[in-house]
């Protein structure tokens, strides 16, 4: 068939972070893929900076397993349905994330098993919150970086080893349709 009728496979590419954010300008991991002849899709989910105060702060305390992963999921449902503008191949959707994008790639694999053709996650958050019992050596012993992980995570995933089990991807994996 004709170039223009061609399916066009996505590349999924959520920001580190959480509070950070894609900007316009050259990535050469995006240049990559789109030279590869896929699209990528980068989504600056509620959290994310650049964008005011109440837009990052919608992601703490917890949102960063509930409304940052649905806002991922329905760029990436808009997308893929919007056939006109983007004619992507729904068999051929991937995820790629480095730090907290790596957690995102994780959580899409091991929550939404068979969505997603793979994932690659680049020195991903795995074990998250009271899950984490080297929790001590992962912040440093930084009270600061403690601090922010703890309004991130939110109270729940930050005191209750079950609730923090329930949103570590390092403990879902088995979910996975296909290999991560």
């Amino acid at each position: 068939p004709p170039s223009a009728q061609r399916k066009i496979p996505l590349a999924v590419f959520p920001h580190g972070g959480p509070q950070a954010r894609d900007d316009w300008g050259y990535n050469p991991l995006c240049q990559l893929l789109a030279n590869r002849g896929m699209h990528v899709l980068q989504v600056n989910y509620r959290g994310s900076t650049g964008l005011g105060t109440k837009f990052m702060q919608l992601g703490m305390q917890g949102a960063f397993a509930t409304d940052m992963q649905h806002d991922i999921e329905d760029a990436v449902k808009h997308v893929v349905n919007d056939s006109k503008t983007w004619n992507v191949d729904p068999d051929r959707v991937a995820f790629v994330g480095g730090s907290f994008g790596g957690y995102c790639s994780l959580f899409a694999m091991s929550f939404h098993p068979g969505s997603y053709k793979c994932a690659v996650a680049i020195c991903p958050l795995s074990v998250v919150g009271a899950a984490n019992t080297d929790s001590k050596k992962a912040f440093r012993g930084d009270p600061l970086t403690a601090r922010y992980w703890k309004q991130v995570y939110g109270d729940a995933v930050t005191s209750n080893k079950d609730e923090a089990i329930s949103v570590s991807p390092i403990h879902h994996i088995g979910k996975c349709a296909r290999d991560a």
